[in-house]
């Protein structure tokens, strides 16, 4: 109960009023009357009045909820139902922050995160600025970890050196095919060369005759 919400002393609401089965009536701190519905925490200026045929006998109206004492009735509730309500909807509103304030967090870790073909990356606005070896060429991003051990030791070698090393192998190879296909021109050059003179002598133009 709000302090200076008082409710009328016993008996008085027998003598001066007659409210319905479940109203209560209280004053606020300027002294006005209101009256309160303990089913439904309805609150309202105008004095209820009863239903027609029903009369609400003041015994009944004071065994449903005794007097209060210190602001409790005898049985343990508030004598202000309202104020219970209120600490319910306190209570329930500070449990979603509680929530909201929880839930911000998975979301910026959904956020920094990104899965594709259920591999998990790095959201790109997270990653840091990665330095290129060849601004004015095509690279590529290490976005990989511990994809190969490393035979030597334990530890791992990162994606980007496995990349370097597949681009190195194949100039390698590139190399050495542009070496195989010089020695075989130069071959075939060689074996012309020979062709032609053995057309040109003169046992060869006998044969052919």
């Amino acid at each position: 109960m709000k302090p200076g919400m008082v409710p009328p002393p016993p008996g008085e609401e027998s003598q001066t009023v007659i409210l319905p089965p479940g109203w209560q009536s209280y004053l606020s701190p300027q002294g006005r009357r209101y009256y309160v519905n303990t089913a439904t925490n309805e609150t309202t200026w105008e004095r209820p009045s009863s239903s027609p045929g029903i009369s609400a006998s003041p015994g009944t109206h004071r065994s449903s909820l005794p007097p209060a004492v210190n602001g409790y009735h005898a049985s343990g509730t508030p004598a202000h139902p309202p104020e219970t309500a209120h600490m319910s909807l306190r209570k329930s509103t500070g449990d979603s922050q509680n929530l909201g304030s929880s839930s911000p967090s998975k979301k910026q870790s959904k956020e920094n995160t990104m899965t594709i073909n259920c591999v998990t990356f790095p959201h790109p606005d997270t990653m840091p600025e990665q330095q290129l070896l060849k601004p004015t060429e095509w690279s590529y991003c290490d976005y990989f970890w511990a994809d190969k051990k490393d035979p030597q030791g334990n530890g791992t070698v990162a994606g980007f050196e496995l990349l370097l090393q597949k681009q190195l192998k194949g100039k390698q190879m590139q190399k050495e095919m542009s070496e195989f296909i010089r020695e075989r021109i130069k071959i075939e050059e060689e074996y012309a060369k020979n062709l032609a003179k053995l057309s040109q002598n003169s046992l060869a133009a006998q044969e052919e005759g």
